[in-house]
């Protein structure tokens, strides 16, 4: 028990940072959306038996 009262402390610990944090320029925003959308669409793909590693799915996405 004391272990999980030591993460739930972490963790609120971790949150308060993060509230004080600055947010993300518009620029970081699109970066992470993109990675985002790059990652959902990658997993998605493999779930339905694509064999292209990351790198590779990334470049053909890419070079369109």
């Amino acid at each position: 028990m004391k272990k999980l009262d030591k993460k739930l402390k972490q963790i609120v610990g971790l949150d308060k940072k993060i509230e004080k944090a600055p947010g993300l320029s518009p620029t970081e925003k699109d970066v992470l959306q993109s990675e985002q959308r790059f990652e959902a669409t990658y997993y998605s793909n493999k779930l339905e038996g694509n064999k292209l590693s990351k790198d590779e799915a990334r470049k053909a996405i890419l070079s369109k």
